[in-house]
Formats: C-alpha cells, structure tokens, sequence
C-alpha cells in the first residue's frame, strides 16, 4: 500500500514538473520575438526577400503558398496567418518610416534549385511585375474592417521592386501617441506573382511610423 501512495506522489509530482515546464516554455514562446528562423517561411520552391529599413533591424514575418493553395484556405486559415505575421508580441515585425508622404519597400524573389544532392537557393524573376494589395488598419490587431489598396509594384532593376508605401487612413482612424509625435499605421500586405508560369502568394505585415516633427525621429 506504501509503494502505490509513493508512486502516486512521484505521478502528481511529474504532473505538476511537466505543468510548470509547459506554461514557462509557453510565456517564453509568447513573450519574445519570432525567432529569425521562423520569420521567412514557404510552403513551395520560391521565398520572396525584402529589404526594409527599420531602426531596430526587425525582419518582416512572411509566409508563401501557392496560389492555389492560398485560394483554398477559408476565413478562419486566413486570419491565423494574419496572426502570424504579426509577430508573437507587439513591435515584432518592422516599422517602415514615412517621409514626405511615402516609405519604400524593396522586394526580390529566389527559388531553391536541386542539382543531384546540391540544393542553392538562386535569384527568380517573375513573369511580370507583381500585383500588390495592401489592407490598412489603425493597428495590427485591430478587428475593424480594414481599407484595402489593390496597386502594382514599380519595377527599378531586373528581378528587384520598389514599391512607395503610404499613409492610407484618415487621420482620426491612425494610432498615435498621447503627444501627437507620431502616427501609426497596421499594414498587411499580399503579393501576387508568377515564375515560370507557377503562380504564388506571400503575405506579411509591416507598421508604418510617420513623425509629425522630423526632428524627432532624429533622436
């Protein structure tokens, strides 16, 4: 009878360890930055890069499909990726910095290459310039129904896009701070594209940051 009371003890004992480990690993995963493994993930042969200038050297969190398979997930598919995208905490993906009028994003594409046991990621070119379109909220957890911006990217060199980013709410819809030193603006962005004849879909987030003093975000 002693040694079924000591091995229930030693169970609820593990019970409670493994507990206790599970909800620390949790408030860790939830309370840190995606990792930069994690951030730029694709479901198909083709990952699309892009270069934004943020000032704490943040990646954006992306996420490729196919167009197919994008097509296919339903609402509630769709909002966990929006989820995603969006960071693990507040301020993890980059604040893209509007100045006069408009912020630059700069996007290129690659496409992983098997060559027996040899695989190289190389650099792709689409098609054609990719289709762009942007859904604008006050923040990125906002549950308003969002202002959505269908555009094109503006090609500047082979296989390299820019595309002009800018303020697309009114005013009294953007995030600012108690001071009025700066607005805020949640943007996810959806990028159509075709390579090789195969099209694709990736989707990130960004924040937008404009200053209404340009002395301030000198400091």
């Amino acid at each position: 009878m002693d040694k079924i009371k000591g091995k229930k003890v030693l169970f609820s004992i593990l019970i409670v360890f493994l507990l206790i480990v599970g909800v620390s690993l949790y408030i860790n995963w939830a309370t840190t930055p995606l990792p930069e493994d994690k951030r730029n993930i694709s479901n198909t042969d083709v990952k699309m890069l892009i270069d934004i200038p943020d000032v704490a050297d943040r990646t954006p969190i992306i996420r490729t499909y196919t167009k197919e398979e994008f097509d296919n997930f339903n609402e509630k598919e769709r909002e966990k990726i929006r989820d995603m995208v969006s960071g693990n905490i507040e301020g993890d993906v980059p604040a893209l910095k509007i100045e006069n009028g408009t912020g630059i994003l700069k996007i290129s594409f690659e496409k992983i290459e098997k060559n027996g046991e040899e695989i190289k990621a190389v650099k792709a070119i689409p098609d054609d310039v990719p289709k762009i379109k942007i859904s604008a909220l006050e923040t990125l957890y906002s549950r308003e129904e969002p202002k959505e911006i269908n555009d094109s990217l503006i090609e500047s060199e082979e296989g390299i896009y820019l595309y002009e980013v800018k303020r697309y709410l009114n005013q009294d819809r953007i995030y600012h701070d108690k001071d009025d030193e700066f607005f805020m603006e949640g943007i996810f962005i959806e990028v159509n594209y075709e390579i090789n004849r195969e099209k694709y879909v990736s989707f990130f987030a960004i924040n937008t940051l404009e200053y209404k003093d340009e002395e301030i975000s000198l400091k």
